[in-house]
């Protein structure tokens, strides 16, 4: 898989959104850098990636990952 790239600046500095009530460990992961939540209400055409660079939201393309 590759690494997603943002379409917005270019950089490699992604993480991945996560949906829904954060429990422990997944609020320790977003504390510490590792994902991003995306909250709980989800529409079906949510951002699946954030920039930590530019913080631009995205989907990746289907062939990306």
């Amino acid at each position: 898989m590759k690494k997603p790239i943002c379409p917005n600046c270019g950089t490699d500095k992604v993480l991945p959104i996560v949906y829904g009530y954060p429990g422990p460990d997944l609020a320790a992961m977003a504390r510490r850098g590792e994902v991003v939540l995306g909250g709980c209400v989800i529409t079906g055409n949510d951002p699946t990636h954030a920039c930590q660079k530019c913080g631009h939201r995205f989907k990746l393309p289907k062939d990306n990952g």
